[in-house]
């Protein structure tokens, strides 16, 4: 494990990466942005589904492509401190890095607002009870996490990733997702439940019309909603590897 740190670049600056050996780490050390970038690159097609849609953070008059859709690259697009941050264009990256405290508040609170609502759990995840009528709700990363109190926070911030694992293993099993994992019709059956689960969650309205075992991956071709199609490589455990326009 490598934090960063003494770095001239506050995005990076305490930022944690891992790796396999110390002979990893060494090659990282010597020259760590190109590492960072494809981190980065792998992160933003983690969190894209999740994003709130909605305006850039800086300019609110500009609508950004709906992170589900299949134009929802179309923008600009960066990971600020392990949060992905979508931008209308670069002179609103420019403006978001002179201030970046004050828009991760603005997403923060777009995110809550749109997530919050359809919170999956209705007890605490660090003590087990019930949630009540006003829960204390907050971001941990780029998820929405709603407590029974404010006292719960400490806990849930100190133990992160098991509640995280915790969280999405309720969100994937609920509404159209669980439907995809107990009853699923057409060539979508084949996959595995996790690989059938992210395909489902980031397209909701898609027709899975082919799809093929290449490896320990899975090679899937769908039709969005609105009649546009895509080439989508998932893994077993339902990490979408990549995401492209199918020809």
């Amino acid at each position: 494990i490598v934090i960063m740190s003494g770095t001239d670049n506050p995005a990076i600056e305490g930022r944690e990466f891992r790796f396999c050996c110390p002979g990893c780490i060494s090659r990282f050390k010597k020259d760590p942005m190109p590492f960072i970038a494809k981190v980065d690159e792998r992160m933003i097609k983690d969190q894209t589904p999740r994003y709130p849609p909605g305006t850039c953070l800086v300019m609110n008059e500009r609508e950004l492509p709906d992170p589900k859709g299949p134009e929802a690259d179309d923008c600009t697009q960066l990971i600020w401190k392990n949060r992905l941050v979508r931008l209308c264009c670069k002179r609103c990256e420019r403006v978001f890095r002179q201030d970046p405290d004050q828009y991760i508040a603005r997403l923060d609170a777009a995110a809550i607002a749109h997530h919050a609502p359809n919170y999956p759990l209705d007890t605490c995840i660090a003590t087990g009870r019930p949630l009540g009528e006003n829960p204390h709700t907050f971001m941990l990363g780029d998820h929405v996490v709603k407590v029974c109190c404010a006292g719960c926070r400490p806990r849930v911030e100190n133990d992160w990733s098991r509640m995280i694992a915790a969280t999405n293993a309720t969100i994937r099993s609920s509404g159209d997702v669980k439907k995809a994992r107990e009853a699923p019709s057409g060539p979508i059956r084949l996959l595995s439940k996790d690989a059938r689960a992210s395909i489902v969650e980031k397209y909701p309205d898609g027709e899975v019309y082919s799809v093929n075992k290449s490896g320990n991956a899975w090679l899937v071709e769908l039709r969005t909603a609105d009649g546009s199609k895509r080439r989508i490589q998932v893994s077993n455990d339902g990490w979408i590897v990549s995401d492209r326009p199918a020809g």
